[in-house]
C-alpha cells in the first residue's frame, strides 16, 4: 500500500462520517418536530410536514453504500467492526473514532425518536378507535368490564359502559 493511503482514506472517512452525522441530525429533528406536532395534536403542522417528506432516505442509502465502497476499498470488512477497524488504521489522531461515537450516539436517538413517535401513532390510532366505537354504538369486547355499586366487575357486552366513553 502507498503511504498516502491512510491519510487518503482518512480524508474520505472523515467526509462520509460528518455528512451521515448531519443527515442523522437531520432526520431527528424532523422526528422532534413530528413528534411535538403529534403530541399537541397539531394537524395542519402534522399535515404540512408530511406533505413536504423531508426524510433524506435516498441520501442515507447512498452513505451507506458509499461507506460500504470506502471499506472494501481497503481491505475492509463491510460491517461495523470493518468499519472501527478501518478508522483505527486510518485515523492516528483519534478524530474519526470521536466523529463515529458520535454518530452512534445520534443513531440511538433517533431509534428512540422513532419509537417514541410509534408509541405516539398507535396511541392515537386507538383513540381514534375508540371514539368511532363510541359513536357508532359498538363496544370494545377487551374492556368490557365495569363495576357495579357493590365493587363486583360485571360483564357490560349488553350495553355500553362509562368508563368506555
Amino acid at each position: 500500500m502507498n503511504l498516502n493511503t491512510p491519510n487518503l482514506c482518512r480524508e474520505e472517512m472523515d467526509q462520509m462520517l460528518q455528512t451521515q452525522l448531519t443527515t442523522v441530525d437531520k432526520v431527528n429533528r424532523y422526528l422532534v418536530k413530528l413528534q411535538d406536532s403529534i403530541g399537541q395534536n397539531d394537524i395542519k403542522a402534522l399535515n404540512a410536514m408530511l406533505s413536504a417528506n423531508n426524510l433524506p432516505v435516498n441520501e442515507i442509502e447512498k452513505l451507506e453504500t458509499y461507506r460500504h465502497q470506502i471499506l472494501t476499498q481497503y481491505g475492509f470488512e463491510a460491517s461495523n467492526e470493518g468499519l472501527s477497524d478501518c478508522i483505527k488504521w486510518c485515523d492516528d489522531k483519534g478524530v474519526l473514532m470521536q466523529r463515529y461515537q458520535t454518530l452512534i450516539v445520534s443513531l440511538a436517538q433517533l431509534k428512540q425518536s422513532i419509537q417514541i413517535n410509534a408509541l405516539l401513532v398507535k396511541k392515537g390510532q386507538e383513540r381514534v378507535k375508540k371514539s368511532v366505537n363510541l359513536l357508532t354504538g359498538q363496544i370494545n369486547n377487551e374492556k368490557s368490564n365495569t363495576y357495579s355499586k357493590n365493587g363486583q366487575t360485571y360483564d357490560a357486552t349488553s350495553k355500553r359502559s362509562i368508563s368506555q366513553a
